[in-house]
């Protein structure tokens, strides 16, 4: 029994893997190889970090394998002890299997009916590069995939190793307006590759694209084969190809006609449909917040209006959602939420009035705004440059519009300090604009110059797909991204319950995640906005060799912050109060024509 018991010991401890207690560093000369060593490819895409990792335990196989071959070269090993907190398991029976390995387990099993095909993830890299981590986008033209598969996917490790390959592969995404008898039938973006041809069909008939993309319009044409004129195809590719890729994408008609046929895209299904083609089921009715009433109307004692904090927090983000201009609707949607207050007899003001002095003396977040910033002034030259050019310098309609992205300043601040007189070359004011031919260094002439501004809009992730349209409207933000080359700035839209349209700009969106980190947003201003600056022209292609967008300064706020200030103050309008101010806005900036500019209204306010 002595010597049975120290050899059933021994046999234990032979079997403990070497790892649990050392570990193995190798140093080799270059020369050496290990065979089956795999290398793989990991990536961080948040912060565009790429890393190359060798597997150690198969270069530790190989290791082993090969120790015995007189053949090999000199190895270096070094072995370094350290403790592990581990402990040595003298008992060989297979590890307990709990029910969070069972689960890990099932995880990493892949599902072949539900995995993404290499033309899936094309199509999803093409898409991503279009409008990044905008996954509303993304989802209305992946039909067949839901927005939370969608993300997943995108956070895939397996799916950001591809995306460095996908860059090398020739391809080319444009835009399709297809039609039958000038009736739409659908607008789609096309990926064509040397080997497959995906159509991407559009949730919405009125889905933008981008001006990047190169648009083409089809008419269906019931005699042909395809349904289509291939020769159409085949111009407007060998036209708008990238550069890079034209000499593996010229088309012939009979190379695109296979491809087509491979890819088992016909027209003629389109072309015989009755009305548009919708690739998503239809919602149910969508549903109308109702205000939460409380009877707690506000009570008068002679012309001196008395508010509970209830009522103040309530009026506060009344005013923030429609303006400091229209005091009738506030006071109308006040007494809707508290109920009517009754004026009594000898009162002299109207009830409106009273309530906007009450906010504007009491309750006004800005009364205490303190002076101009040298960054506001920037700002103020970036969207004066941009506005002004819009509406035909119609000063009345630049102001308004500037002041609603200036926090804490109305019309007459913005306007009083752009336009004051200049004791210096330095100060960041209008009447500086004039010193072009005087000096050469003159920092309002460089802001104005080289300027550049679009529209973002960000929109919740989760979401409520039962709302109706002015309430969704609502819980958007809308911004303006300002700045130069050096610096940009983040400038929230006031009055969140009017559209603010941006015309004239470009306007991006983003899906804003809570679980994601600031950076993520700031990266994604930073790469939009340099890219922006390439197609207006004000990086050149000298530049564009040494210029990385990482190199612009952010200076705002985290989307965080942002976005909690944001909803700290937000309130939904209710539908019918929304279409009536809005209609009214229309009438004073366009004319009532939604869209479109109406040149009579402009001449007849400038001559005002």
């Amino acid at each position: 029994m002595d010597t049975g018991e120290p050899a059933a010991k021994s046999a234990k401890l032979e079997s403990i893997s070497l790892e649990d207690i050392v570990k193995l560093e190798v140093v080799h000369d270059g020369n050496t190889e290990f065979r089956n060593v795999k290398e793989e490819i990991l990536t961080e895409d948040d912060n565009n970090i790429v890393g190359i990792i060798s597997q150690f335990d198969e270069a530790r196989d190989a290791l082993e394998e090969d120790l015995d071959d007189p053949g090999i070269p000199d190895i270096d090993v070094k072995v370094k002890i350290e403790e592990s907190n581990q402990k040595i398991r003298t008992d060989m029976s297979p590890p307990r299997m709990t029910a969070k390995t069972k689960i890990k387990e099932e995880e990493e099993e892949i599902d072949i009916k539900t995995a993404f095909t290499d033309q899936e993830d094309l199509a999803l890299h093409a898409l991503d590069l279009i409008s990044p981590y905008d996954i509303n986008f993304i989802s209305s033209h992946l039909s067949k995939r839901m927005e939370k598969t969608i993300e997943r996917r995108l956070d895939d490790n397996e799916f950001r190793k591809k995306s460095f390959l996908f860059q090398k592969i020739p391809s080319f995404l444009f835009g399709l307006t297809f039609t039958n008898n000038k009736v739409l039938k659908f607008r789609s973006l096309v990926l064509i590759s040397e080997q497959h041809i995906s159509n991407l069909i559009c949730a919405t008939k009125t889905c933008s694209h981008g001006p990047d993309i190169a648009e083409m319009s089809i008419e269906y044409d019931g005699k042909a084969k395809l349904g289509v004129d291939v020769n159409a195809f085949v111009d407007f590719i060998n036209d708008n190809a990238p550069a890079r890729f034209k000499s593996a994408l010229t088309m012939t008609a009979d190379r695109l006609e296979k491809l087509f046929v491979d890819s088992k895209f016909s027209f003629h299904r389109y072309g015989t449909s009755i009305g548009h083609v919708h690739t998503k089921t239809k919602k149910p009715r969508a549903q109308q917040p109702q205000l939460q009433k409380k009877e707690s109307p506000m009570t008068l004692s002679g012309d001196l209006l008395n508010l509970s904090a209830e009522h103040e927090k309530t009026l506060i983000k009344i005013v923030s959602a429609i303006g400091k201009t229209r005091w009738n609707l506030a006071l109308t949607l006040m007494h809707e939420i508290f109920g009517k207050t009754k004026p009594e007899s000898f009162v002299t003001k109207k009830l409106e009035t009273i309530l906007r002095e009450y906010y504007l003396m009491e309750v006004d977040p800005d009364r205490f705004k303190g002076p101009f910033t040298e960054d506001e002034d920037k700002c103020l030259i970036f969207l004066y440059k941009h506005f002004n050019q819009f509406f035909n310098g119609n000063l009345n309609l630049v102001w308004k519009a500037i002041a609603r992205h200036m926090a804490g300043r109305s019309q007459t601040d913005c306007r009083d300090r752009l336009l004051r007189k200049s004791s210096s070359k330095d100060e960041l004011t209008l009447d500086n604009l004039d010193l072009e031919d005087i000096h050469d260094d003159v920092p309002s002439l460089f802001y104005y110059n080289e300027c550049h501004v679009f529209a973002l809009t960000v929109i919740p992730k989760n979401e409520q797909q039962d709302l109706d349209i002015p309430t969704k409207l609502q819980q958007e933000s809308r911004f303006l991204v300002a700045g130069t080359l050096e610096e940009i700035f983040i400038l929230p839209c006031k009055e969140t319950a009017l559209r603010c349209a941006h015309h004239g700009f470009t306007t991006m969106n983003f899906t804003y995640n809570p679980a994601k980190p600031d950076s993520q947003f700031e990266t994604y201003l930073k790469l939009t906005f340099s890219n922006q600056l390439k197609r207006v022209g004000l990086i050149d292609e000298e530049l564009a060799k040494t210029f990385n967008f990482s190199q612009i300064n952010y200076r705002g706020k985290g989307i965080h912050e942002l976005i909690d200030t944001i909803e700290k103050n937000r309130f939904v309008v209710p539908r019918d109060h929304f279409v009536t101010v809005n209609q009214q806005e229309d009438e004073k900036i366009t004319g009532g024509k939604r869209g479109f500019c109406n040149e009579r209204y402009y001449k007849i306010s400038s001559e005002k």
